[in-house]
């Protein structure tokens, strides 16, 4: 990922890079860790990654949207509504 650009905006405005973290992944820990889910399988149990991106929005904030810029120059967005 490091000859990508991934940056946040709020409200249009940028504010940055996003904040990138080893964490687990949160919806394969609500579908698959705990006794009471699905029997558990290797290959899905969850597991620590590097690939998990955190920001924190203003209190204010109307939406969120983060960029990725490729390194060919390609530019995917999505864009969050927080209200």
């Amino acid at each position: 990922m490091n000859k990508w650009k991934v940056e946040w905006l709020e409200d249009g405005v940028v504010k940055g890079p996003l904040e990138q973290r080893i964490s687990l992944d949160p919806w394969a820990a609500e579908l698959y860790a705990g006794s009471e889910l699905p029997k558990k399988h290797k290959f899905v149990d969850p597991s620590l990654t590097d690939h998990m991106f955190f920001i924190k929005p203003s209190a204010g904030a109307k939406a969120v949207t983060v960029r990725a810029t490729d390194r060919f120059g390609a530019v995917y967005t999505e864009q969050m509504s927080l209200i």
